[in-house]
């Protein structure tokens, strides 16, 4: 009579409440609320005596040695969830979040569930709490601006790096990076020397905005994916022949002489939020004759390159 893959669709548009309210309907819906998967954020003390516990994926708590839902995914050591509210959507599923707040008497040691995969630290939270990371762990970010805590949390296992939540990480980076990386990105205010200290591992490696230092014998072999940021004047005629993708500012003029043809995407702009996409459709780059690059582009990109432009919604001139 009830159908309980009908009911986990519709379930699918609902929020906890709602998903509890409608499996309260009668008592045969009722036995579904143990199948379903609740996926908001939930303070433990009001779920954690409930039979169906371990349905809850996003908790927050302020007691590190409680027992975690079997099925968490996102955990906050912190009483208030509207704390991280930007940073939830930012960082996707499986996320561990620390509070930049202090929360605790004295420091405590956390064991990481089994079920988390993606780590998130900030400083403030991490100088009261030991982490025991038993399991593989594979996507770090820092909000954190010292590299110490690099050192201290990135094994073997994480192929993911990302250095951006906190958007002032400006350090040497010597000796920080495993070479289990693969997908690197560092933050606006980042600025330093990389000679020698970019991993081989790294396919995918993005810059911030204020990063200007050479690359020349810096960038991997193995890099595929380049991000170069809005402050780079740099020049680009060493990068490797790996490179396919390529992201450099819009107003970048430093061209010596004809990007290589091995890359196959250029993108001319990194705004995402205030820029408009025009993807090129002919020689002629009609599409950004009023900016004055036109010739630029013309002499210095090839033919088979796709050529994007991310136009800014103000340019100033």
């Amino acid at each position: 009579m009830y159908n309980y893959d009908i009911f986990s669709k519709i379930c699918t548009y609902l929020n906890n409440k709602e998903k509890i309210y409608l499996m309260m309907t009668c008592s045969v819906t009722d036995k579904f609320k143990y199948k379903l998967i609740y996926t908001d954020f939930v303070k433990d003390v009001d779920v954690n005596h409930l039979s169906y516990y371990d349905n809850f994926e996003r908790i927050t708590t302020r007691n590190p040695k409680m027992r975690f839902p079997k099925n968490v995914q996102q955990i906050i050591l912190d009483g208030s969830v509207h704390h991280f509210t930007h940073t939830y959507r930012m960082l996707g599923t499986c996320t561990l979040l620390f509070s930049e707040k202090k929360v605790y008497d004295e420091k405590m040691c956390v064991k990481i569930p089994s079920s988390v995969t993606h780590l998130t630290l900030c400083e403030k939270g991490t100088e009261y709490i030991d982490l025991s990371i038993s399991n593989p762990i594979t996507h770090v970010t820092f909000c954190s601006t010292c590299t110490r805590y690099v050192k201290k949390y990135i094994t073997q296992e994480v192929t993911h790096l990302n250095l951006n939540l906190n958007k002032t990480f400006n350090e040497f980076i010597k000796d920080c990076i495993p070479n289990s990386i693969t997908y690197l990105k560092f933050s606006n205010w980042f600025n330093q020397p990389i000679g020698g200290r970019i991993p081989k591992s790294v396919t995918h490696l993005s810059f911030g905005s204020d990063f200007n230092q050479s690359i020349k014998n810096c960038i991997p072999n193995s890099v595929a994916h380049l991000r170069l940021g809005s402050g780079f004047k740099r020049s680009i005629k060493s990068i490797p022949s790996s490179v396919t993708h390529l992201k450099i500012g819009f107003r970048y003029n430093n061209f010596k002489e004809q990007l290589p043809t091995t890359i196959t995407h250029l993108q001319m702009g990194n705004r995402k939020k205030n820029g408009r996409y025009v993807q090129n459709v002919d020689d002629n780059f009609e599409c950004i004759k009023d900016y004055g690059i036109t010739d630029i582009v013309k002499r210095y990109v090839p033919k088979s390159i796709i050529v994007t432009f991310v136009i800014p919604l103000i340019i100033y001139r």
